[in-house]
């Protein structure tokens, strides 16, 4: 639900394969108190401060245990700032502590301050929520005509304007603003104007010219005059540049977890933020962030000083779109609004290469809390609408006095067994468990599988890496690697059979009844036998030792074409090139490539950056040249699970699950025996148009679904085997000695 890198794609997948110190130092700012007025101070009661004492320990432990370098947080309550305080790193090469006055990105919690402009220029006369952007911003256009015509500035503000993320276009940092703007008219939407929410950051930038343009200024002029300045954050900056300028700031990190370290990231490209700024371009630290948060609890009053008017405030934190995706979740402008425990909230998140951040509060209340990290993912900060990170858990359940969780029990009481959850062990002790469960789940089937993976019981998602599942009591498990407030239990019948489990979530739990196994008509090694056939016999596919491949790509809901190159060589060797185009020009470049060992990503807007172990393994299964003639080889188990209608065509649903790594779901004609569609990490790939090439059935159309993306499709140009290729070629080109 904010800034999100954009993944580079695996679009071989099924196509080639089938052919082819202790307690570190918290350190409260030296300047803080200066800096903190008599009127913001509170001196509270013995039992708040032990809260807020309770409450810093265990943050500065699961922030240790997470891996996260470094984090400050500031309380507001009662109008006061109560606490500020940074914890661990910002700077983990050179020592350099986090402070209450560290800078961080705070990405998409800048939409807020949008939202505030938005207002703000209402109040002055200057626009209507109800004004079409077209009316400030005479470029701006949709594809689907009705949306066109009916969008209103508000729509740009609340995520239903049809268009699924279209994060592509301005990540590429070779469009400016408007150029960015321009380009999603080119882009498909995925649903009609107020149909869904769909997060949807250039249409926030719009919004943010749009209100420049209607006062005659820039966006960033107007949140420093309007909203900075009176709000006295003198430290708060629009651009990378000026954050690094100033002589407290953090750098982003990723925490490698089998290395058990942290490894710092490269900042966005100016260039690419400065072209959404509105939607994501605030650095700001949680001294500063204490002061908005005074503003938006007080609403929209400031050391007495209205800065908007009460009926346009009260726009901002209203539902103007009501429970988005069945979520029980509503959105005002550029807050997500929802209930804990019967009192309302109003959250977002942010999050940008190497950092993420959470703003909450609890306006009856009077109470709220921002969280700044300099960690890309962290189960600290939770990236959904509903919050529930480990690290807001905390500060809610303390302040709040609430029953603690089991998290904090344990930490409180480390000796108490049964309040820390023991290993899940192997899948040999959880076997009655083991199998497929699902239900429908806002009009879409949700399937996991619970199964023994990498010497563990786990759950499995089609798409996902396994998460271990870890016994807390009886039939309740948590999930590896996620918050607590993510779970499944087991129900039973009388007989004590397990008939379904029980999904935990922030908002609430679905049950998965359970699938019970079906009776195959033909075993997994007969289809895979009428597999190789329908592709061309096994001598067919042993002759060839290397195939070229070039095609013409569509990112459908992006705005974005390109044209790209594959070239696979036996037995593991891969390399896919993309040239990007959008607005008519030459805009950006993606190469992706595989030795057979180590692979890669380098492109024209990302930092380069190597496979993982686990990508790794699972890169020697996907671009193994003879994978149709390895299955037993290259998956740990295969299993028929069932049939199903891949559109008209009805398929037998294969499952194959590799030691390690994620399960891949084959969709296999039972006619054809074509391949014609693969659920794998990369996406969802349809495969069409099978045509033959030197004895060996090709697809030559390919339609990708990616969450990321949205729809590509890819039509091949051409494809020949047994084109000489260098084994050099497969290796990366950045940063060679």
């Amino acid at each position: 639900m904010q800034f999100k890198s954009f993944r580079l794609l695996t679009v071989l997948a099924i196509i080639v394969s089938n052919i082819v110190t202790p307690f570190a130092q918290a350190t409260t700012s030296l300047r803080q108190e200066e800096r903190i007025s008599p009127s913001q101070r509170i001196y509270s009661e013995t039992d708040f401060q032990a809260r807020l004492a309770r409450m810093e320990q265990l943050l500065e432990e699961k922030r240790r245990q997470s891996g996260v370098p470094g984090m400050s947080v500031v309380i507001v309550k009662d109008d006061k700032i109560v606490y500020a305080k940074g914890f661990g790193m910002r700077d983990v090469e050179k020592n350099l502590p986090v402070t209450a006055e560290t800078i961080f990105p705070i990405g998409s919690n800048t939409k807020a301050f949008t939202g505030m402009l938005l207002a703000m220029s209402a109040d002055d006369g200057k626009l209507s929520f109800a004004d079409s952007p077209r009316k400030y911003l005479p470029y701006f256009k949709l594809q689907d005509a009705e949306a066109d015509k009916k969008i209103t500035l508000r729509d740009l503000m609340i995520h239903n304007s049809g268009l699924a993320e279209t994060d592509l276009i301005w990540q590429l940092g070779t469009l400016n603003r408007q150029e960015v703007i321009r380009a999603v008219s080119q882009a498909k939407p995925t649903a009609a104007l107020g149909e869904r929410y769909q997060y949807q950051n250039i249409m926030v930038s719009a919004a943010g010219e749009a209100v420049a343009r209607a006062q005659n200024s820039t966006w960033e002029q107007l949140v420093s005059r309007r909203i900075f300045k009176p709000l006295g954050m003198t430290r708060t900056v629009l651009s990378l540049p000026a954050m690094t300028r100033s002589k407290d700031y953090a750098f982003g990190y990723r925490y490698d977890q089998a290395a058990k370290k942290a490894e710092r990231l490269p900042y966005r490209r100016e260039s690419a933020t400065s072209s959404i700024a509105p939607a994501g371009a605030i650095y700001s630290n949680a001294e500063e962030m204490g002061s908005w948060l005074r503003l938006m609890l007080a609403g929209g009053i400031i050391d007495g000083k209205r800065l908007v008017s009460e009926k346009n405030f009260g726009e901002i934190v209203s539902p103007q779109l009501k429970n988005i995706n069945n979520s029980g979740v509503d959105y005002g402008l550029g807050w997500f609004i929802l209930n804990r425990k019967g009192s309302q909230v109003l959250q977002h998140g942010g999050s940008i290469d190497g950092f993420r951040a959470k703003i909450a509060l609890m306006p009856k209340e009077r109470l709220g809390f921002v969280i700044l990290t300099n960690s890309h993912v962290t189960p600290l900060l939770a990236p959904g609408t509903t919050g529930g990170g480990t690290a807001e858990e905390i500060i809610w359940s303390n302040l709040l006095d609430e029953p603690q969780t089991v998290e904090a029990q344990a930490s409180k009481n480390p000796s108490s067994a049964a309040a820390i959850p023991q290993s899940g062990g192997d899948g040999e002790k959880y076997k009655e468990l083991t199998g497929t469960y699902e239900a429908e789940v806002g009009g879409r089937k949700l399937t996991l599988r619970l199964a023994a993976q990498d010497g563990k019981f786990s759950v499995l998602r089609a798409g996902q890496r396994a998460r271990a599942l870890i016994e807390k009591s009886g039939d309740a498990f948590s999930i590896a690697g996620v918050p607590d407030t993510f779970g499944i239990s087991v129900k039973r019948n009388e007989a004590g059979k397990a008939v379904s489990i029980l999904f935990k979530q922030p908002n609430g739990s679905v049950e998965l009844p359970r699938v019970e196994d079906f009776k195959s008509p033909i075993s997994t090694e007969e289809l895979q036998s009428k597999v190789v056939a329908a592709l061309g016999g096994e001598a067919n596919l042993r002759k060839h030792r290397t195939l070229e491949m070039t095609y013409d790509i569509n990112f459908v809901n992006q705005g974005v074409t390109g044209t790209g190159t594959i070239s696979a060589k036996t037995p593991n060797f891969k390399l896919n090139t993309v040239v990007l185009s959008a607005l008519g020009k030459r805009v950006g470049t993606i190469r992706e490539y595989f030795d057979g060992a180590t692979g890669g990503f380098e492109s024209s807007f990302e930092p380069p950056r190597i496979k993982n172990a686990r990508e790794s393994a699972q890169e020697l299964i996907a671009s193994d040249f003879y994978e149709p003639l390895k299955w037993n080889e290259l998956y740990q188990t295969i299993e028929i699970t069932g049939t199903t209608k891949v559109g008209d065509e009805e398929t037998y649903v294969v499952v194959k699950t590799p030691e390690t790594g994620a399960p891949v779901t084959d969709f296999i004609s039972t006619k054809s025996y074509l391949p014609i569609r693969r659920n794998s990490t990369s996406g969802v790939t349809k495969y069409d148009d099978y045509r033959t090439v030197d004895g060996v059935m090709l697809p030559f159309k390919w339609t990708i679904e990616n969450s990321d993306t949205g729809e590509q499709i890819i039509n091949v140009k051409t494809a020949k085997f047994d084109v000489p290729i260098a084994d050099s070629v497969f290796i990366k080109t950045t940063g060679k000695d």
